[in-house]
């Protein structure tokens, strides 16, 4: 194996994401679903995020471009190939992707479904990580695609300060 590609930005990302994931379980929670999620890497990718197939992912660029990005592959090290992530991870059966204001949610096998139709290419982000298609969030609202799209009444009330 390879040295670990970009270590401090890969565990800062890490550490977003893990409380991105934090504060869509407390929302969900106080919306009625509790979940359980995985810490571990082996269980992440063997099982998916948690026990009831949620994959979560924090993207900060919505409002910026307006777009989600949705993930297919990884990868840590320049020396290994992607790997499966994303909405091909575990066993998700939904996909939920968002930021501090909204989120959206999405049956994992519709994201599967646009990602084969090969209506939106596949891009490797900048710092040759991941892999993932830009969705257009006006494309998914015309289309329906999404199970919910969910605004938080009052973000800054639930957010740690």
């Amino acid at each position: 194996m390879g040295e670990p590609i970009m270590s401090d930005y890969y565990e800062k990302q890490l550490a977003v994401g893990q409380e991105y994931q934090d504060f869509i379980g407390d929302i969900l929670c106080k919306r009625g679903l509790t979940i359980r999620n995985y810490t571990s890497r082996k269980y992440q990718l063997n099982k998916g995020e948690n026990l009831i197939g949620l994959e979560i992912k924090h993207d900060t660029q919505i409002s910026v471009y307006g777009n989600l990005f949705i993930e297919v592959a990884e990868r840590r090290d320049f020396s290994m190939p992607f790997f499966p992530s994303g909405i091909y991870a575990g066993d998700s059966i939904l996909y939920l992707i968002g930021d501090r204001e909204r989120y959206f949610l999405f049956a994992t096998n519709t994201l599967r479904a646009i990602h084969r139709s090969g209506q939106y290419p596949v891009m490797t982000i900048r710092r040759n990580t991941s892999q993932g298609f830009k969705l257009p969030v006006n494309d998914v609202r015309k289309n329906l695609w999404m199970v919910e799209e969910y605004v938080f009444p009052n973000a800054d009330s639930i957010a740690l300060t």
